[in-house]
């Protein structure tokens, strides 16, 4: 038996090259910000890259630490004028894409991470489901207007079929809830990415909680783990960056960004290693869902 969430047409092959297109401050010019992501996929297949994922909200600055109302022209139908060329970029290299950004589904507004084939289809999404809302300093008021400018996700955690992986999304503030990320695992995704924008708030949100985050991820539930973030200092703030790639064996980290701008992060990975963690440390086996019903309420 292959275990939790396993698939069993396994190819001879199960290795892919993986890429974690970091970006620095974003433009005040969407298109801009477009051509970076075009740059960086080209690269990324240059590299040999099977799939690539950019930053949550990768086509403009992360407005959520803006207490404004002109918010609207931030968002974008999709598939629209800003998407296509990246699908078509995506079928020109036969490489997919996670593409992170702000969407406009008729009157409703989602924080989403689009998922385009090596074909160019966009074969489906996922909408952000923890949307924060804090008050980290007691001098600063709300610290983030996500919740006033996105509709949470409704899309559920779904799992895609998509350049040989079965592949998962999480989105920044969802990274701090296990329950997503554990939903995934059973359902046999194998590689997640989570594309953040995180930025250094002193002690509340500190750049080493974000590695440590992403590593007990990956462990806890067997998969590889990519984390990809914003870098540099976008309108004063100073963001994490630091991308990276995890190993599902024991939560390693196998490659990592080294500089606070655009930069792609590569790693050939071997898919074969989940059945080898999930082996090892058979979580699936030793948990009691019997015992945890509380957690719905």
């Amino acid at each position: 038996m292959l275990g939790w969430g396993a698939r069993e047409d396994v190819s001879l092959s199960r290795t892919l090259v993986v890429a974690a297109g970091q970006m620095g401050p974003a433009s005040d010019d969407k298109a801009a910000n477009a051509d970076t992501v075009l740059r960086l996929t080209d690269e990324a297949a240059g590299s040999g890259a099977n799939i690539i994922c950019l930053p949550e909200l990768c086509l403009t600055k992360y407005f959520g630490h803006w207490n404004t109302r002109d918010h609207a022209r931030m968002f974008d139908e999709v598939p629209g004028p800003m998407t296509r060329p990246i699908q078509e970029t995506a079928a020109r290299h036969k490489i997919a894409v996670i593409l992170p950004l702000a969407e406009r589904d008729g009157i409703t507004l989602y924080n989403t991470a689009v998922v385009i084939d090596a074909s160019g289809e966009i074969v489906g999404r996922y909408r952000k489901m923890h949307l924060p809302g804090s008050f980290p300093l007691k001098d600063r008021g709300a610290f983030t207007y996500e919740r006033l400018y996105f509709t949470p996700g409704n899309l559920g955690f779904p799992v895609f079929d998509v350049a040989g992986a079965r592949v998962g999304i999480q989105i920044c503030h969802d990274r701090n809830f296990p329950e997503g990320y554990r939903l995934l695992a059973l359902r046999g995704a194998e590689l997640v990415f989570t594309p953040t924008n995180m930025p250094v708030v002193d002690q509340v949100w500190q750049s080493d909680i974000w590695e440590t985050t992403l590593r007990l991820r990956a462990y806890e539930n067997g998969f590889f783990h990519v984390g990809v973030g914003k870098a540099g200092v976008e309108d004063g703030l100073p963001y994490v960056g630091d991308s990276v790639v995890i190993t599902p064996l024991g939560g390693a980290v196998v490659a990592r960004a080294k500089t606070d701008g655009n930069e792609l992060v590569l790693a050939q990975i071997d898919l074969d290693d989940v059945a080898e963690a999930r082996t090892r440390m058979p979580f699936p086996r030793d948990r009691r869902p019997e015992h945890y019903r509380e957690l719905g309420t």
